[in-house]
């Protein structure tokens, strides 16, 4: 894959936000457009809030258009009691009462343009910009929230189904992998 990811926060400390704006508008993603709304209409509002950091992969063929990008955030895990995790990863989240703080991987999207299948390597660029905060800061368990059809991916990718059911209104099922 040809591009380099450069942190949104970088892109808003030198050009317009108006700019910034535009410029993420341009991203397109047609298989789920909640994806590309996310980067559209909320990801400076987070970034500015510091309640995310995003991470877009630009062309480095001189256009600069965004190929990809993941979203990264701390997160309040919930584990119900009937759960689908083994006892031993259950221990080794460490909860409290059920719960326990994490890493969400809250966003991992690809333009239309780019016909490759390179969410591996979105999903290892995320996983290696946790496993930084993991070796600052600590925190064990990283999650992602995804639709049906995703589990699969996200199994193969190494992360767990917490519960067979989705959680909350948002109709989304919760995977956990361990550090």
């Amino acid at each position: 894959m040809r591009g380099a990811f450069v942190r949104l926060s970088s892109v808003l400390e030198r050009y317009p936000k108006e700019d910034v704006k535009r410029f993420l508008g341009t991203f397109r993603c047609s298989k789920d457009t909640d994806l590309e709304e996310f980067l559209h209409d909320k990801a400076i509002m987070f970034e500015d809030k510091g309640r995310s950091r995003t991470y877009l992969l630009l062309n480095d063929e001189g256009d600069n258009r965004i190929l990809a990008y993941f979203t990264l955030a701390l997160t309040e895990i919930t584990v119900p009691e009937d759960n689908s995790l083994s006892n031993s990863t259950v221990r080794r989240m460490d909860l409290s009462g059920g719960k326990t703080v994490g890493y969400l991987i809250g966003q991992l999207a690809k333009d239309d343009s780019v016909k490759e299948h390179i969410g591996h390597y979105l999903m290892d660029a995320a996983t290696e910009q946790l496993k930084v905060s993991y070796m600052q800061n600590g925190g064990r368990v990283m999650c992602i929230d995804c639709k049906e059809p995703m589990i699969g991916y996200y199994e193969d990718e190494g992360f767990v189904l917490v519960e067979p059911s989705p959680n909350g209104k948002n109709g989304l099922y919760r995977l956990v992998r361990l550090f």
